[in-house]
């Protein structure tokens, strides 16, 4: 009897140790548990932060509009000058302020109305070219001159068909010096073809500089830059060896181009011979160097020339198409479109004699009606 009790204790305890053993396996640990709770909240952050979260791609939208939009954001405080390098740019940093005063009689403004009026009437201009197009206004501009040294500087104009160009530099609200220059005056003792004013800086002292454009004829489009004189005449230098190396080709071009033509005797290219000759002629009157070298003592030679040789030119090249493509019997219809533009060609430039007498609103809607013609055309 003892016996089978204590086999059937034996057998309990096996039984028991085995569920025991069994339960272990099938019964997930507690670290487990405290693992998946770990990883469930985790997630859950995760989706949180996800929600909350800016995505970064509306964080590149508003990078984009800011820098879009920085410059209006800018401050309208004009900024002092003072030339590091050699050559400086102006316009893009805010250095030259334009004038935006109320509408008044801006052209009976002078000097010493500009010089003490309200600082503000100065809006900082943010681009690099000042691109005024055809202006019915005055345009005024200041800019401010500082350095340790004394310093000799110039500010350049790039632009040599502006009719006038009035300059003013003041220091300690005393006017020092007044220039007036302009494509309407003689070339005179001028150095270059671009409209240069010497300026001197005191050493730590402030020079104020303005310039003042009147109504003008041309389209007001340029850029200005202020130079270290020294550096200023070695550019000049570089300058006129490229062009005498740019036009020298061109002479050499134009002397085979005619040998080609007498040997070949293609008669109609000499159309084309006229046209590179009349282009390379507008290019040296653009640059200013026809009034610089050969009509400087003739303002309205100056202000007639660009006109008269671009219309001179487009008629030498629509001549030489025609020609060419033999219009009046291969193509008819466009060959009377085209005798019809030189026709309005030689209009226009019987009329560009008589620009400088002219009222400048008929000025302007000349330009227009030109630019017009020479892009239909070509």
């Amino acid at each position: 009897m003892k016996t089978q009790d204590i086999h059937s204790l034996a057998n309990s305890e096996t039984n028991l140790s085995e569920s025991s053993k069994l339960s272990e396996r099938c019964a997930p640990p507690s670290k487990w548990l405290t693992c998946l709770a770990d990883e469930t909240n985790l997630s859950e952050s995760s989706k949180l932060s996800e929600r909350c979260a800016p995505p970064s791609k509306w964080l590149t939208c508003l990078a984009l509009v800011f820098a879009f939009f920085s410059p209006s954001f800018a401050s309208d405080t004009l900024r002092t000058i003072r030339l590091e390098n050699n050559c400086l740019v102006l316009g893009r940093g805010g250095e030259v302020g334009v004038w935006q005063a109320p509408p008044q009689a801006n052209d009976t403004l002078g000097i010493g109305d500009v010089m003490y009026a309200p600082a503000d009437f100065f809006k900082p201009w943010r681009h690099e070219r000042f691109q005024f197009g055809y202006a019915k206004n005055p345009r005024w501009l200041r800019l401010d001159l500082t350095d340790t040294c004394d310093r000799h500087l110039i500010l350049e104009l790039d632009d040599p068909h502006i009719g006038e160009i009035r300059f003013f530099q003041v220091l300690e609200n005393e006017s020092m010096d007044t220039v007036t220059v302009g494509s309407r005056f003689p070339f005179g003792e001028r150095k270059h073809p671009d409209f240069q004013f010497d300026i001197e800086v005191p050493a730590n002292d402030t020079v104020r500089c303005y310039l003042h454009i009147p109504v003008s004829y041309s389209q007001l489009d340029f850029k200005l830059f202020l130079w270290d004189a020294a550096s200023r005449e070695r550019a000049d230098k570089n300058e006129t060896r490229i062009l005498v190396v740019f036009f020298s080709l061109i002479f050499v071009y134009l002397l085979l181009l005619g040998l080609a033509i007498n040997l070949t005797r293609f008669r109609y290219f000499w159309f084309y011979f006229l046209y590179v000759l009349l282009v390379a002629a507008y290019i040296f009157a653009d640059l200013g160097l026809g009034f610089q070298h050969v009509w400087s003592g003739l303002p309205y030679v100056q202000h007639v020339s660009k006109p008269v040789l671009a219309n001179a030119y487009l008629i030498a090249g629509v001549l030489f198409v025609l020609a060419h493509f033999n219009a009046r019997r291969s193509y008819p219809l466009p060959g009377q479109t085209l005798r019809l533009a030189i026709y309005l060609a030689a209009g226009l430039m019987l009329a560009a004699l008589a620009l400088p007498f002219l009222p400048v609103g008929f000025a302007h809607f000349f330009s227009y009606f030109n630019s017009v013609l020479y892009i239909t055309t070509c």
